[in-house]
């Protein structure tokens, strides 16, 4: 669509599958950090790739949302395939640290994972869970007050980062 719409350039690709001469003025990595074995490197690598005064943002799940509070270990984002979990501190530290600046960070809820998360919690997980999740938007609304708290006390379910090279 970017390419269709605006006639932007856009290459979806490993960093390391990167042309070492490739420089972009934006650089976006959505859910993809809390995969990697080592964030570090990988925001260091994308750094290098950023033109002077690019821009990298970064969105993460916030292991510090009301979601994690309520379900503990039984929140759905608590899972294997998670390698590293953030928060808007540690995560503002990553990106210092890679020597960006931070310029704007700011949290977004995802009621989606409620239902299956109280599910779970209820020992009901399973094929209960996968229906549940398929059933409407009517089986997020009893989660709504709880979304809405998360993102009235500062601890919504995504962390949203821009940061400058």
């Amino acid at each position: 669509m970017l390419r269709e719409r605006h006639g932007l350039t856009v290459i979806e690709s490993f960093v390391e599958g990167l042309a070492t001469d490739l420089l972009f003025d934006v650089v976006i990595i959505r859910h993809v950090l809390e995969h990697l074995e080592n964030p570090l490197q990988v925001i260091t690598s994308l750094r290098a790739h950023l033109k002077e005064n690019g821009l990298l943002l970064v969105i993460v799940p916030n292991i510090d949302c009301i979601g994690t509070l309520l379900f503990r270990e039984y929140w759905t984002w608590v899972l294997p395939y998670h390698c590293h979990f953030f928060t808007p501190p540690s995560l503002k530290a990553l990106l210092t640290r890679a020597d960006l600046t931070v310029e704007k960070s700011y949290q977004t809820p995802s009621p989606l994972w409620y239902p299956e998360s109280f599910l779970r919690y209820a020992g009901l997980g399973g094929k209960i869970a996968e229906l549940y999740r398929r059933l409407s938007i009517a089986t997020l609304l009893p989660f709504a007050p709880l979304v809405g708290l998360g993102a009235l006390i500062g601890k919504s379910d995504n962390i949203t980062m821009f940061a400058r090279k």
